[in-house]
C-alpha cells in the first residue's frame, strides 16, 4: 500500500518483535565483542601461573609492559612501553595504551595484557582498561 505522497508506510513492530530485535542485536554485539584477559608476569619468569602462561600464548593479541621474555611465547606482542616517552605525563601514556587495547577488542580479537608482578596493584592502565570495557557498549 502506497501512502499519500507515493510513500511506503514502515510496518509497525509489535512489542514481541521490538524486544526480539533488542536481543538479537545485543547477541550480535557479544558475539563481535573481543575477550580482555589481564595477567602478571610477576617479577621473573619463574612466577609466571600455568593459567597466565596459556593465556598470553594463545592470545590474538598480546600487549605487555614486563620483561620482554613474553614475546617467546606469542609472537603478535606489542610493547605497551612505546607509549611512554621522555617528558609525556603518565596518564597520556596510560590512556593511549587503553586506546590501543579497546581498538583491538572492538574488533573482536582476543587480547592478553601481561603487566610486571601483580595486574591490580600499582598498575593503573589495567584499572582502567577493565573499567572501560566492562562498561562499554561495543
Amino acid at each position: 500500500m502506497t501512502a499519500p505522497g507515493g510513500t511506503t508506510p514502515t510496518p509497525v513492530a509489535t512489542p514481541v518483535e521490538a524486544a526480539d530485535a533488542v536481543v538479537a542485536d545485543q547477541r550480535r554485539r557479544l558475539l563481535r565483542r573481543g575477550k580482555l584477559i589481564v595477567v602478571g608476569s610477576g617479577i621473573h619468569r619463574g612466577q609466571l601461573t600455568l593459567e597466565a602462561y596459556y593465556a598470553i600464548k594463545h592470545a590474538d593479541r598480546l600487549f605487555y609492559m614486563c620483561n620482554p621474555w613474553v614475546t617467546e611465547l606469542n609472537p603478535v606482542a606489542e610493547d605497551l612501553d612505546a607509549f611512554r616517552a621522555e617528558g609525556k605525563h603518565r596518564a597520556v601514556a596510560y590512556e593511549q595504551m587503553v586506546d590501543r587495547i579497546l581498538e583491538c577488542l572492538r574488533k573482536g580479537e582476543n587480547v592478553c595484557v601481561a603487566y610486571y608482578g601483580h595486574p591490580g596493584v600499582a598498575v593503573w592502565a589495567s584499572q582502567l582498561v577493565i573499567r572501560r570495557w566492562a562498561t562499554m557498549d561495543c
